[in-house]
């Protein structure tokens, strides 16, 4: 016998176009945070009881049922905006919902470079202070003020002489060789999403959603598809999805009010530092570091 089907409560809207047509797919990750799904297009659909949203995010309203235990590689299927799972006979219903989409922005809001410095040595700091010894706090310290400097290993330190390159050619817009300074930091590090796509993501948000250093047009859709085309060859299938949603100005709810919060001062610094806290082990702290490549580089600082 069937299960009656579950409601999801919000769906992203690239998830939405993936659900909607009838395709296979399987279980390719599970976390204390959500399941992962991989459908035969290369679509990837996060599904998960946290209420943050974001572009791939299935959200479920809690609790999942008790008896239900999703196991990996467990077959998928997607159909008119419904999904199953075969062996738990788990069915999720989405059609009933329109896709969530970041709010839109006025490039007006946008205060002075000093302004957006000023907020994010407040929020790395803070950062770094609750998270030691994480992922790329190294090239955080360095790009801030006042914040404390950790031991880095050589490769670490070769990846902040790349970083300074990097931050000049994104001041001079050229595509061709920042994507070959952002090559080193594609797939860094381990897990679903390495240090280093994290870092990429938090570069490519500020430039497409914001169109930082005036990156815009031909250009910036150039930089987007030379790092596109590694991320797909060098890293995970998620990392890639999300550097694919960050080329069009998408990412989770709480990195949107991250990256807003930064250049226009919306919301609050508490609602990202808990964002960023609650984004993996060093993901938070990855993005951030990204994020504060692009600010410094538009005050023209490269350390």
């Amino acid at each position: 016998m069937g299960r009656n089907p579950l409601k999801a409560i919000e769906i992203g809207e690239y998830a939405v176009k993936d659900v909607i047509s009838s395709q296979a797919g399987q279980v390719v990750g599970i976390t204390s945070a959500g399941v992962f799904v991989k459908l035969e297009n290369g679509g990837l659909l996060f599904l998960t009881e946290n209420p943050r949203r974001g572009p791939i995010t299935v959200n479920l309203a809690p609790p999942w049922p008790g008896d239900l235990t999703i196991r990996m590689n467990e077959p998928v299927r997607s159909n008119r905006g419904e999904i199953h799972f075969s062996e738990t006979g788990m069915a999720i219903q989405t059609a009933h919902l329109a896709g969530w989409r970041p709010p839109r922005l006025s490039f007006d809001d946008r205060t002075s470079n000093a302004d957006q410095r000023s907020r994010l040595d407040c929020l790395a700091n803070r950062l770094l202070a609750a998270r030691p010894g994480c992922g790329l706090n190294g090239l955080l310290s360095c790009l801030v003020a006042g914040a404390p400097s950790f031991e880095s290993n050589d490769l670490e330190k070769n990846l902040r002489s790349v970083a300074v390159d990097l931050q000049i050619d994104l001041v001079a817009r050229d595509p061709g060789r920042a994507s070959d300074h952002l090559s080193p930091f594609i797939g860094y590090g381990s897990g679903l999403t390495p240090s280093g796509d994290d870092f990429i993501l938090g570069i490519l948000l500020l430039l497409n959603r914001w169109h930082a250093l005036e990156w815009d047009g031909q250009l910036l859709d150039a930089l987007n598809g030379k790092i596109l085309e590694a991320a797909h060859r060098k890293t995970t299938s998620l990392s890639a999805r999300l550097v694919e949603c960050a080329t069009l100005g998408a990412a989770d709810e709480f990195l949107i009010q991250t990256a807003d919060y930064l250049m226009a001062s919306t919301g609050t610094i508490e609602v990202c530092l808990e964002g960023l806290l609650g984004w993996g082990s060093s993901s938070g702290i990855d993005t951030l570091t990204g994020m504060a490549l692009i600010i410094m580089a538009e005050d023209g600082t490269a350390d």
